[in-house]
């Protein structure tokens, strides 16, 4: 009974892991088929025939081959049997496996000097520097990785962390000027990285550092740094060209020295090879392909001590028993083992020819996420849009394409460990799409995680002052509606100039307000876009007067659009807030001392 039920449940969980190897067997029954058919055929002639002259009526008169032939062709179906059934992966139970989690830590340094901004290396060292480092966190695929991004001071953009989606959803936000202090402190960023390696438990990691200059003074406090931590290692991506460039001005002009002199910082690639070298890591030069990114991935994926945890919980895995017909399937190979015979059989299916798949020219040089990215700097939102694979990148795509609506669709799914920027993109896309509401909302979300963060608090406010002066224009309204209705004998003329002139007025209070508060918390495009417009108004004033006056339901939505575009579109300032906010609690600590004077031209 015992036996019994055994076999049962074996019977019930019983299958194969990859079915599709039994498609094999198609051959074998159309050759038994055959088989079938010649021997019917035969047994047909031996009836019209006397047997003692079908031997000779026949191509084989001799029997003998003929059996020979179908005792082949049984055993050559039965090996091909035993194969495909074996490679279907025949199995019954499962086996408990434990679960190993590998603890490699990569730390990446990433310089957000101005230097960054020089175009020896086109269109910017920033923006090169930007791509690889996406390249570098799309091949992480193990491990821990963390950013921490550094200028006059060190600050951390994402922990150890093992979603690289999230890090990769921020670094389009990296500008030097979202730093607090300019400078190039990369001992502060060393420490950091150092500190967030052993809050984070772990004794060991790889620092990555992008940057295109290192201060000759800074080097031996680096080589002390990680003397006395002997389990870290640093590789260094180096970013620019020997002959360098000018450091350009947001306002026009170049940066200059304490002497008036424009400051050309160069890469001093040997040093930073020495550096890296003598803390057991690599130095690679930025390179058109993937050879930088491959060779420093691959020293990441080195362990300094190949070491794993086994997590407590297990999951359990088929047990593929095919294996198991192997041991009957030798006798067919050995039957065959012939010089040249099996070498023919494993080159054959190299014989057979592959599908080709007409590619875009793109598709050679770039990934998706690629082509997206430099259709975004071209200008070209809707195509980025439809390439991105990342979900952060597709919402921005949607909200640089104005398709607001799947931007805040996006964000609202997009909830990782940055849930403060996704709030306040979300809040920002509703705005734009005339959800006045809901985007109060989620700038109240963003507020509670955030309470200090200024972007919000000033969206906020200016949504909920053009809500209440919405509701006061429909309170007007009704009681003009009113009045009109009750004194039916007024003159419709003065009416009419009445309306067209408190309409200017409220335009003209609008577009003043308007255009105080872009001076104050708009960008340099929100910015050019409001004097576009404004010119534009100036120009079609003429015609508005002699036109009949706008009614209620144009100028709100008027009004709407230019309150709306007063929204700042800053992904970076959630960064630039946090790291201004972790600059004033630092004021009062102990910190590293920033580099002397004399030193500040090779700290830029």
């Amino acid at each position: 009974m015992v036996k019994r039920m055994v076999f049962n449940d074996i019977l019930s969980q019983f299958h194969f892991l990859r079915p599709m190897w039994l498609i094999g067997l198609i051959p074998v029954l159309i050759l038994w088929v055959y088989y079938q058919w010649k021997q019917y055929s035969l047994e047909n002639w031996n009836k019209l025939i006397n047997p003692e002259l079908i031997n000779y009526l026949t191509e084989d008169n001799d029997p003998t081959p003929r059996r020979y032939e179908s005792l082949k062709t049984v055993f050559w179906s039965l090996a091909w049997l035993l194969a495909c059934v074996a490679l279907a992966g025949p199995t019954w139970e499962q086996m408990p496996q434990p679960v190993h989690k590998k603890e490699a830590a990569m730390v990446i340094l990433f310089d957000l000097s101005p230097s960054m901004l020089a175009q020896d290396s086109k269109p910017s060292r920033l923006i090169r520097a930007r791509f690889k480092l996406i390249d570098i966190l799309s091949e992480r695929r193990e491990g821990y990785t963390a950013l921490i991004v550094y200028s006059g001071s060190a600050h951390v953009v994402s922990p150890l962390t093992e979603d690289t989606n999230t890090i990769i959803s921020m670094v389009n936000s990296l500008e030097p000027s979202i730093m607090p202090e300019y400078g190039s402190n990369v001992e502060e960023a060393i420490d950091t990285a150092l500190a967030i390696v052993k809050n984070g438990g772990l004794d060991r990691a790889d620092l990555l550092l992008i940057t295109d200059e290192v201060a000759s003074s800074a080097i031996p406090d680096i080589t002390a740094s990680l003397s006395k931590n002997s389990s870290f290692r640093l590789s260094i991506l180096g970013i620019g060209t020997p002959a360098g460039a000018p450091i350009p001005l947001p306002y026009g002009g170049f940066l200059k020295d304490n002497q008036g002199g424009i400051l050309i910082p160069k890469i001093n690639t040997e040093d930073l090879k020495e550096l890296a070298e003598s803390n057991r890591g690599i130095y690679r030069s930025l390179t058109n392909d993937e050879k930088d990114v491959n060779a420093l991935v691959a020293v990441g994926n080195m362990p300094l001590v190949d070491k794993t945890r086994e997590l407590e919980r297990t999951f359990d895995v088929w047990n593929d028993r095919g294996y198991l017909l192997i041991i009957f399937f030798l006798p067919f190979i050995l039957s065959v083992f012939r010089r040249g015979t099996l070498i023919t059989i494993m080159v054959l299916p190299l014989l057979y020819p592959q599908k080709s798949f007409s590619l875009d020219w793109r598709g050679l040089w770039q990934r998706p996420d690629q082509q997206a990215a430099t259709a975004l700097e071209e200008g070209d939102a809707a195509r980025a849009q439809s390439l991105f694979q990342n979900p952060a990148w597709e919402a921005a795509a949607a909200y640089r394409a104005g398709d607001y609506e799947d931007a805040a669709k996006k964000f609202r799914e997009k909830k990782g460990l940055n849930e403060t920027a996704s709030y306040y993109n979300e809040g920002n896309s509703l705005a734009r799409s005339g959800e006045l509401e809901a985007a109060i909302k989620a700038y109240e979300h963003a507020l509670q995680l955030e309470p200090t963060f200024e972007d919000a608090i000033f969206n906020k406010e200016l949504l909920e002052n053009l809500l209440q002066q919405q509701n006061e224009d429909q309170k007007q309204d009704q009681d003009r509606n009113q009045d009109q209705n009750n004194q039916p004998g007024q003159n419709n003329e003065s009416t009419d100039e009445r309306n067209q002139s408190d309409s200017e007025q409220e335009s003209r209070e609008h577009s003043e307000q308007y255009t105080q508060e872009s001076s104050e918390h708009d960008s340099e495009q929100s910015q050019n876009e409001t004097d576009l417009e404004q010119a534009q108004d100036k120009t079609q004033e003429p015609d508005e007067l002699n036109s009949t006056p706008m009614t209620d339901e144009n100028q709100s939505q008027q009004e709407l659009e230019q309150l709306l575009r007063s929204v700042p579109d800053d992904p970076g300032g959630l960064l630039r807030a946090k790291f201004q906010h972790q600059a004033r609690q630092r004021a009062n600590q102990p910190r590293r001392p920033r580099p002397p004077n004399d030193e500040q031209s090779g700290r830029y």
